[in-house]
């Protein structure tokens, strides 16, 4: 996550932020903006609080496509909420609202623009669907275009 994402989603006034991260900074490195953990000690420590078991990791990532559902654009813009939305609703297995979001050009097209995104879509759509790329589509993504198509033509 993006340290802003972190401290919106923590709830945590940025006071409160600065000392907090100052002491975790060396167990974190940051790539292309995200903070990843790169401490195993720290990795373990998260696993065991936050996702000791299916059930609990299932409810964090609910919490999740929540937060990155609604948070304010200023914290989450639209390409990131693409791009992280997916990835939540699969670890929630929420494979109906996968389906739906997979089809959401407006979504969709952030996914496109990226060449290893890309080749993920695929996997997505075979998590969504128990395994199987469903047969019908292209029949949901011309669905998909007719919703989105006056935007689309804005945007030519």
């Amino acid at each position: 996550m993006a340290e802003v994402e972190l401290v919106s989603v923590l709830e945590i006034h940025q006071a409160d932020w600065a000392p907090f991260f100052d002491a975790i900074r060396t167990m974190l490195c940051e790539s292309a903006g995200l903070l990843n953990i790169s401490s195993q000690v720290m990795h373990d420590a998260v696993k065991a609080r936050y996702f000791p078991n299916e059930r609990s990791a299932i409810a964090i990532h609910r919490e999740l496509i929540e937060f990155f559902g609604t948070a304010a654009l200023e914290t989450v813009n639209h390409e990131r909420r693409s791009v992280e939305l997916p990835f939540q609703m699969a670890q929630a297995h929420e494979f109906g609202m996968l389906s739906e979001f997979l089809v959401d050009i407006a979504h969709v097209r952030y996914l496109l623009a990226d060449e290893s995104l890309a080749r993920e879509l695929a996997e997505l759509w075979v998590g969504a669907c128990n395994g199987v790329m469903p047969d019908d589509l292209g029949e949901k993504y011309l669905e998909g275009f007719s919703r989105y198509e006056a935007v689309l033509r804005e945007e030519a």
